[in-house]
């Protein structure tokens, strides 16, 4: 590699870190602040555990208490795990 390239690459480097560091300066000002967010936020906060805090917020709505899956679907997923193993082995 010439030095030429490398000092382009390098400056290239520097213009991506750069402008990366100012186009994101904008995405951390982006959350509302208002007093329902901050309800919401505070709601969230205080749940416990992963199903509580994925739920809709509904309480009559019962979640997780699907048939579960077919056997075609297991069938499927065990098939697609063959298969990610063949391609990771031989590729």
């Amino acid at each position: 590699m010439s030095a030429q390239r490398f000092l382009a690459l390098c400056a290239l480097c520097i213009v991506f870190c750069f402008a990366f560091g100012v186009l994101s300066d904008t995405a951390a000002y982006a959350q509302n602040d208002s007093d329902s967010t901050k309800a919401i936020d505070k709601d969230r906060a205080t749940k416990k555990g992963v199903s509580n805090s994925l739920a809709s917020g509904n309480p009559n709505e019962e979640e997780g208490e699907g048939a579960g899956p077919t056997k075609v679907q297991m069938g499927l997923g065990f098939g697609s795990l063959v298969v990610m193993y063949i391609v990771v082995k031989w590729l």
